[in-house]
């Protein structure tokens, strides 16, 4: 609480007129200014203190990026993440902290959303950049993605979702995953029944250069709209139906691999169609957006069956 000392206000003090008086936006303008100042310092001076404030008021900073934006470069400096780097789910990184971190190479700060740091930690496109080392920031509150729409960039820094299918620089070079052993005809083969399966729930199917350890995820295109933004858009409205996305497909992984060989020997088995609408599902189910999870049990008992049966003959 406090005093602010200043000339008479108008004795009229309607609600509409207050807000015109050019006196109140100074005062305003003054106010906002100072209070920014303050918690400048104390994020640089007191920085344990300045967490249990963000803790409770951060949201509030965050609308600011989205409301304010002749203080917009001031607020995206008291911003504070969670990230790929940090022990715990504390948000104590700063975007200041993220661009000295940068590799020179980097011409982009990277971040990915999601309902929970552990939910992020599931997420099959960060397995490049964990391997690679690269940060990446972890956006967890519902308002990050109108933040960062606002935001854009960051000292020159582009701020890019790891989720989309446009992020430049990612070379299948940089990581070592087995080689696919597949032709260039097989790898061709296996996506067209990927997409002759899927038919129109993708937009595409491509050869994955971010995947290491699993065999698909789901992309969203450039410009698109993030899955937590479809979340929130399919709570105020039911119809809201989402776009479609982008399916990527790890070519070294095994069972992919096997996937294209019972393909090239039986285009017409019936494992073929169960197994990719599995993946699809499970990439679904990994982003939250698969609506009934329990249409996929069948499936998977069925698949239980199959691998059981098989591993009994093993030591029979």
């Amino acid at each position: 609480q406090g005093v602010v000392d200043s000339e008479d206000l108008p004795l009229n003090v309607s609600r509409e007129s207050v807000q015109k008086n050019v006196l109140i936006e100074k005062i305003k303008s003054s106010l906002t200014l100072r209070v920014l100042k303050e918690l400048e310092f104390l994020s640089e001076q007191n920085v344990e203190k300045y967490g249990k404030f963000w803790q409770q008021y951060g949201i509030l900073l965050k609308e600011g990026i989205s409301s304010d934006f002749k203080n917009k470069n001031r607020l995206m400096d008291l911003l504070r993440f969670n990230s790929s780097l940090s022990e715990d789910d504390s948000p104590d990184v700063s975007l200041k902290n993220y661009v000295e971190r940068m590799r020179e190479e980097q011409k982009e700060i990277f971040y990915v959303t999601g309902g929970s740091r552990e939910s992020i930690l599931h997420n099959p496109n960060l397995e490049y950049f964990k391997k690679q080392g690269l940060e990446v920031l972890y956006l967890t509150d519902q308002i990050d993605d109108f933040m960062v729409t606002d935001m854009r960039e960051y000292d020159g820094k582009t701020l890019k979702n790891i989720s989309q299918g446009d992020i430049e620089g990612i070379s299948d070079s940089d990581i070592s995953v087995p080689e696919s052993s597949l032709s260039k005809e097989e790898q061709s083969d296996i996506l067209a029944f990927f997409k002759n399966q899927l038919k129109d729930r993708v937009s595409d199917v491509s050869d994955s250069k971010r995947l290491v350890d699993s065999p698909c995820s789901l992309v969203t295109p450039k410009d698109g709209m993030t899955v937590q933004m479809e979340k929130m858009m399919k709570m105020m409205d039911r119809k809201f139906e989402g776009e479609k996305r982008n399916l990527e497909v790890n070519m070294g992984h095994p069972i992919i691999q096997n996937l294209s060989e019972i393909l090239q020997k039986d285009k017409k088995h019936p494992f073929l169609k169960d197994s990719v609408e599995q993946l699809y599902e499970n990439s679904l189910l990994i982003e939250g957006l698969l609506e009934n999870p329990s249409q996929v049990l069948s499936r998977f008992q069925k698949f239980m069956e199959s691998a059981s049966a098989y591993e009994l003959e093993k030591i029979s």
